[in-house]
């Protein structure tokens, strides 16, 4: 029995782990993302994130190889690759150039609320009036949040092409939920980052010399955020759901701003406007109020 316990033991305090990991790399990323669009626009920057990642999945495939694709499900793997990895990192990064790390994470983490919408017409989800009032919270926090300057026009706009990323994140998911009984999921990140490099491959042209122009550390950031919190933080996620349930799970992703405020200060020193606080602030109670009331709907459903 005491061994028993220990095993137990052991295995919660890895996936504790394994949360607090994933959480602090994602946020990372935000931060990462700022810290280098000086030396790198925001196409280079993206491709050379993937180039990195990839790399990185194609020497984790030696360990643990992964199948080939059905040749019927590639249309689909192309598309998860165009919407998660090639629109996703280029609209991101682009909206990063006038909006803080903070608030991008803050924008980005209204993927439920998207996903939720676009379920109801894709997947035929059903909501009620508690779901609906908790995506109006979620998009009333965006505004405030893209109102957070007002001494900068490109900051609203900025916070529209991040929401525009949100979006593209959220069809990701939601394109790849039947692959996901075909697929694990490090078979599917695999798959769409590869398909989303060779797409981002157009941007090749010049790579090379920003690559030689840009900072050290700008360079090293760039790779970093490839293969931290783009390979291996969501090698770690998919560890997670594996012996976790994702409705829980996914509600530890609300301290990634959190976390994100504080690495954005020691790295860039970059304090988020009051208002985009408090944005972000409805924003999560928006989302965490979705997922609450998404339970207690297939509760009553059951």
């Amino acid at each position: 029995m005491s061994i028993l316990r220990t095993k137990l033991s052991q295995r919660k305090i890895l996936l504790g782990l394994a949360i607090l990991f994933t959480v602090v790399l994602w946020a990372s990323a935000f931060v990462g993302i700022r810290a280098t669009l000086h030396d790198y626009p925001p196409h280079h920057l993206a491709l050379l994130r993937v180039i990195a990642s990839s790399i990185f999945l194609a020497l984790l495939t030696l360990i643990r190889p992964v199948r080939l694709p059905a040749r019927e499900d590639l249309p689909k793997i192309l598309l998860t690759g165009f919407l998660g990895t090639t629109f996703y990192f280029i609209a991101l990064n682009y909206g990063e150039l006038s909006v803080s790390a903070t608030a991008a994470s803050f924008i980005v983490n209204t993927g439920p609320i998207i996903t939720t919408i676009l379920s109801v017409y894709m997947l035929n989800e059903k909501i009620n009036g508690p779901i609906i009032f908790s995506m109006v919270t979620g998009f009333v926090g965006v505004g405030l949040i893209s109102m957070g300057d007002l001494t900068a026009l490109s900051l609203n706009i900025g916070s529209m092409v991040i929401l525009l990323a949100a979006i593209s994140q959220s069809l990701y998911f939601v394109i790849q939920k039947p692959l996901l009984l075909k697929y694990s999921a490090l078979e599917l990140v695999s798959y769409s980052i590869w398909s989303g490099t060779l797409i981002l491959m157009v941007f090749s042209p010049g790579l090379i010399n920003t690559v030689q122009t840009a900072s050290i550390s700008a360079t090293t950031a760039v790779i970093y955020i490839g293969i931290f919190p783009g390979a291996i933080g969501y090698v770690s996620w998919s560890y997670v759901l594996s012996r976790y349930p994702a409705s829980k799970a996914t509600q530890f992703l609300y301290l990634v701003p959190i976390v994100a405020i504080i690495i954005s200060y020691v790295w860039i020193e970059e304090i988020p406007s009051l208002i985009s606080l408090v944005g972000g602030a409805i924003t999560l109670v928006g989302v965490a109020n979705l997922n609450f009331q998404k339970r207690r709907l297939a509760n009553e459903n059951m």
